[in-house]
């Protein structure tokens, strides 16, 4: 059976360009989608199928998950999350950002090469298993709760951790 592939039209703008929130969910439930903004995926609590382009792969909680522009992508959770007797939730925070997100900086200062070589090879997605990088995880979940400059500087300390632990 061919699902519909959506493309997903985010409320991020120039004046705002990161989209921050943290998610408690019955069940990962939004469809096979893509959008022409970068999204982080923090799991903190789930497992189940992420499907990326042409793969499927596993999740579980602690995972991050990095989708590039217009990447098709959707995640399924386990059986055991949105039935009438779970008590699981989702849970975790996703990060969405405009694709010319300091794009100047990104590709012609060398102090941003490995954000910017990260940034190319998440038109693929990338995987960060649990446990890759405990400043990830405390990134991911301030992000959310961070405004103005805070927020901006945060987002940039969370690019270089994702860069540097994406390199090792």
């Amino acid at each position: 059976m061919r699902r519909p592939i959506i493309n997903e039209k985010l409320p991020i703008s120039e004046s705002n360009p990161i989209k921050a929130r943290h998610y408690d969910y019955d069940r990962f439930t939004y469809p096979w989608h893509f959008h022409s903004q970068y999204e982080i995926i923090y799991v903190k609590e789930s497992h189940g199928l992420c499907f990326v382009g042409d793969c499927i792969e596993k999740f579980s909680a602690g995972d991050v998950i990095l989708f590039g522009t217009n990447l098709p992508h959707y995640m399924r959770s386990n059986d055991i999350y949105g039935s009438e007797n779970a008590t699981s939730r989702v849970q975790g925070t996703i990060i969405q950002f405009e694709k010319d997100f300091m794009h100047h900086a990104f590709n012609y200062y060398p102090h941003f090469v490995k954000i910017k070589n990260l940034l190319e090879e998440a038109q693929r997605g990338i995987y960060f298993p649990a446990g890759c990088s405990l400043r990830l995880v405390y990134l991911l979940e301030s992000i959310p709760v961070e405004t103005g400059v805070d927020q901006i500087t945060s987002f940039l300390q969370l690019l270089k951790e994702m860069a540097n632990v994406a390199s090792r």
